[in-house]
C-alpha cells in the first residue's frame, strides 16, 4: 500500500460493524499479511516520536506534508479521520482494524480509477496508480 492505500484508508467509508475479535484480526493478518505490513509501515512513517502510536500532531503533519492536503480541505481529508471516538492516540491495531472494515480494501484496479477521476477529480495521478498498482 502505497499513498494510494493511505488516501482511501482517509476517505474510506467505515460501516458501523460488530467488533472484530483478537482471532479474526489475526487470521485477517495471516490471510492478507502484505497489507498488514503496509499498515505496519504506513503507523511507522507517520510515528515521528516511535512512541508505539501516532497523535494528533503527528498525524496532522502527516496529512500536511506527505498527502500535501491544505489547510481549506482538512476538515474532509484531515488527521481527523484517523482519530475516532475522541481517541487521540492511533495504535497499528487501530489502523489495521480500519482497513480491514473499509469496503475499499476490495477495490479493484478500476474502481480506485473510478473514484480517482470521479469522486476526487483528480485523473491526472490515473497514470501514476496505474504504474504502480
Amino acid at each position: 500500500m502505497r499513498r494510494w492505500g493511505l488516501v482511501l484508508l482517509l476517505a474510506g467509508t467505515w460501516a458501523a460493524k460488530a467488533p472484530l475479535t483478537a482471532q479474526q484480526k489475526q487470521a485477517a493478518q495471516k490471510d492478507d499479511q502484505t497489507g498488514f505490513e503496509a499498515i505496519t509501515a504506513l503507523h511507522r512513517q507517520m510515528d515521528d516520536d516511535m512512541s508505539g502510536s501516532v497523535d494528533l500532531a503527528e498525524s496532522s503533519d502527516f496529512v500536511r506534508e506527505e498527502l500535501k492536503v491544505e489547510e481549506k480541505d482538512s476538515a474532509k481529508w484531515g488527521s481527523e479521520n484517523f482519530h475516532v471516538d475522541n481517541d487521540e492516540q492511533i495504535s497499528v491495531d487501530d489502523l489495521w482494524t480500519r482497513w480491514l472494515g473499509a469496503k475499499e480494501r476490495n477495490w479493484t484496479s478500476e474502481d480506485v480509477i473510478t473514484w480517482l477521476t470521479v469522486a476526487v477529480e483528480l485523473p491526472q495521478y490515473v497514470e501514476a496508480f496505474t504504474r504502480n498498482a
